[in-house]
Parts: C-alpha cells; sequence; structure tokens
C-alpha cells in the first residue's frame, strides 16, 4: 500500500524565495489538505483509487482477461489490452453505512461480467472499529484514511456485508 498525495509537488516550499520560507508544519497541513491517493497491488490485481471515491480509478487484472467489446474482427484478442488493464470497472450500488448500537453495518452491490479480483476504499476514519463479520475475502484498515476491502467478484451480483464493532 502507498497513499500519496495527488499534488504532492505543489507541497513543497519553493527554494527560490529567501523570504519564504515555510515550517514543517504549515507543510503538514497543506498535505493534510492535498487530495490522497491509494495505490495497491499483489500478486492477482493492481489499483489505484482517489480520495473519496470507492471504486478504483485505475486497475490491473492479472487473473483474468479484460472484457472485450466493440473490438471488431481485425483486432486480435491478446491485444485488446496492454498488460491486463481493465476498461470497464464495476461500480458500486446500494452501498449503505447504518449504526445500530454498537455495531457499523457496510452493504453493498457489485455487478461484474465475468470472475474477477476487485477491491472497494471506503474512505473515512475507521480506526477503533474492529471487525466482526465479513463475507469479502480481506478488510484492512489504511492509517486513519480507509478501510481498505479486497474482493473476488463473481460473474452476475454481488453482495457484500461488512460488519465492525466498537
Amino acid at each position: 500500500f502507498v497513499i500519496a498525495n495527488k499534488n504532492n509537488a505543489k507541497n513543497k516550499p519553493e527554494s527560490n524565495s529567501s523570504d519564504t520560507t515555510q515550517t514543517s508544519e504549515e507543510n503538514q497541513s497543506k498535505d493534510e489538505d492535498a487530495q490522497k491517493v491509494l495505490y495497491y497491488y499483489d500478486a492477482e490485481c493492481q489499483f489505484t483509487f482517489y480520495d473519496g471515491v470507492m471504486e478504483p480509478a485505475e486497475m490491473k487484472n492479472y487473473i483474468t482477461p479484460p472484457v472485450v467489446d466493440n473490438q471488431g474482427r481485425d483486432v486480435p484478442y491478446q491485444s485488446s489490452s496492454i498488460h491486463g488493464v481493465e476498461y470497464h470497472l464495476p461500480k458500486v450500488s446500494q452501498f449503505r453505512s447504518i449504526r445500530k448500537r454498537s455495531r457499523l453495518y457496510l452493504t453493498f452491490t457489485i455487478e461484474s461480467t465475468k470472475t474477477m479480483p476487485y477491491a472497494v476504499a471506503v474512505w473515512g476514519n475507521y480506526l477503533g472499529l474492529q471487525l466482526a463479520k465479513s463475507n469479502a475475502e480481506d478488510v484492512m484498515w489504511i492509517d486513519k484514511y480507509l478501510l481498505f476491502v479486497r474482493l473476488t467478484l463473481e460473474q452476475g451480483n454481488n453482495e457484500f456485508e461488512i460488519v465492525l464493532t466498537i
């Protein structure tokens, strides 16, 4: 995992001017205001997520070939995607976050055209909560930024439930 600031280069102090020096505290607050980006990879896939968006912006799938549509007969199947890049990513639907007493229920549905590795990033501070139940492949806390949910999608509708407790 790598959490980076999308505008990291803009947050560095300029070295040309001796009058405008920034303290490390000022730099830290600017870094926290910059948009966060999560980079994740494992043996099956690679993802890029942007702050506040559950679905990956980019995905490389090392397990199953990407979905091919509108390629025509002249384009060979192997050249339809470079290095497993998925261009048609499934979307999260019916996301619900319900709190009941000391439990937080996160439920969502993802419709997939094929069996494939996948992940979602639930941005927010979930520190202090523990995993009570889940049908996801893996649920990981990424510092104070997000809850990372690694999934394996089957063809059709996939329903997921994650229960967190205090």
